[in-house]
C-alpha cells in the first residue's frame, strides 16, 4: 500500500511527476542525470532544471539514431553511456517513446543501470492501455504513466509508482496540512485542486475490462493500424519509421512525411504548422513530430477509429500537402 498514487495536472501530467520524482531526489557535485534525445521535452527540461540549479550536476544526452535494427543496438548505446560517462546517478527512460513511437526494451536496460548502481525513471506516458503492466517486475526505482492516452480516463489522469525503498524521499511539490509517513498520504490532499480527473480513473479501468482487456483491444487495434499504415504509406508512396519490429509500439508508428518544398524541414515548429493546417481546413487532428531532422505523421489506432476516419486522413493530407499525388 501507498506505492501507488494518482497524480492530476492540467493537461501534462509530465510537468507535475517528472518534477516530483526529480525535485525529491539530492544531487551533488559531479553527478549526472541521462537522458536520451527521444525524451519528451518538458522532462528535459525538469532534469535540465536541476543541473541548472545545483553546481556540478550535468544532464548527458544519448542520441537514438535510425535506423535501429535490433533492441540490443538501444541495450548497447545505453552501455556504451554508462561507461563513458562515470557519475550518472539516475537514468531516465522511455518505455514508449511519444515524439517517435519506440518501445524501450527497458526489461534489459533497467537491470543494466542497477548494476552500476544507477537508479531508474520510468516515462511511461504512453504504456498504460498499451502493454501489460506490472510495475514490481518492471523494477523501475519510479515508473509514472498517464491513463488518459490509452485508458479511457479524463485528461490529465495519471500514476506514480515509487520503489518502497525510495519512499521516505519523495514528496509531492505542494506541501499540504497533511503530514504523515506514508507516502499515498502525503500526496493526498493537494489543497484546492481539482480531483475530477481522478475520479474518473476507476471508471475507465472498468470500461477497459468491460469491452474484453487488453487482448481484445490488441485484437481490434493492431490489425487497424496496420491495415491503415499499409494504405496510407501507398497513397502517399512513402515509409514508416525505420525501426526492429521488437520496437514498435503496439497502437502507434511515425510514417514519414514526403519531401515537400512547403514543408520546412528545418524548423523547429513546422511540425505544429502541418497540424495546425489540416485541421484548419478539414477539421482533422494528427500528431506531426519532428524526429532525425525531418517530419513524420505519428499515427494510432484504437477502439473508437474505423476505416473512414484514416480515408479522410489521407485526403486532408493529399488535399494540403501532396497534391501531386491526388
Amino acid at each position: 500500500m501507498g506505492r501507488f498514487q494518482l497524480s492530476q495536472s492540467k493537461y501534462y501530467f509530465h510537468r507535475l511527476t517528472a518534477n516530483t520524482i526529480l525535485k525529491s531526489l539530492s544531487f551533488s557535485e559531479g553527478d549526472k542525470i541521462l537522458i536520451t534525445t527521444h525524451t519528451f521535452m518538458c522532462v528535459k527540461n525538469a532534469a535540465m532544471f536541476i543541473a541548472n540549479n545545483n553546481p556540478g550536476v550535468e544532464v548527458v544526452v544519448m542520441a537514438i539514431n535510425l535506423p535501429i535494427l535490433s533492441k540490443q543496438q538501444l541495450v548497447d548505446s545505453l552501455l556504451e553511456m554508462l561507461n563513458c560517462h562515470r557519475g550518472i546517478k539516475l537514468a531516465i527512460l522511455d518505455h514508449i517513446t511519444g515524439p517517435s513511437g519506440i518501445l524501450f526494451p527497458i526489461e534489459d536496460m533497467i537491470p543494466l543501470c542497477h548494476q552500476r548502481g544507477v537508479m531508474v525513471m520510468v516515462d511511461g506516458a504512453h504504456a498504460p492501455g498499451q502493454v501489460e503492466l506490472n510495475l514490481e517486475e518492471i523494477g523501475a526505482d519510479f515508473y509514472f504513466g498517464n491513463l488518459h492516452k490509452w485508458c479511457y480516463s479524463a485528461r490529465g489522469c495519471s500514476i506514480l509508482y515509487v520503489n518502497p525503498k525510495h519512499s521516505d524521499k519523495v514528496n509531492p511539490l505542494v506541501t499540504s496540512k497533511v503530514e504523515c509517513p506514508r507516502l499515498r498520504n502525503r500526496f493526498l490532499m493537494q489543497g484546492s485542486k481539482d480531483y475530477t480527473a481522478l475520479c474518473s480513473s476507476s471508471a475507465a479501468v472498468e470500461f477497459l475490462q468491460d469491452i474484453g482487456g487488453l487482448s481484445a483491444v490488441k485484437n481490434y487495434n493492431e490489425p487497424m493500424l496496420k491495415w491503415a499504415t499499409d494504405m496510407l504509406c501507398k497513397a502517399w508512396n512513402t515509409t514508416t519509421i525505420p525501426i526492429h519490429d521488437s520496437l514498435k509500439a503496439p497502437f502507434m508508428i511515425l510514417i514519414k512525411l514526403p519531401d515537400i518544398e512547403n514543408i520546412p524541414l528545418l524548423t523547429p515548429d513546422g511540425s505544429k504548422a502541418i497540424a495546425l493546417s489540416v485541421y484548419q481546413k478539414h477539421k482533422v487532428h494528427i500528431a506531426a513530430t519532428r524526429v532525425n531532422g525531418r517530419f513524420w505523421l505519428r499515427l494510432s489506432a484504437h477502439v473508437y477509429n474505423t476505416k473512414d476516419d484514416y480515408y479522410k486522413l489521407r485526403d486532408a493530407l493529399m488535399d494540403i500537402y501532396l497534391p501531386q499525388l491526388s
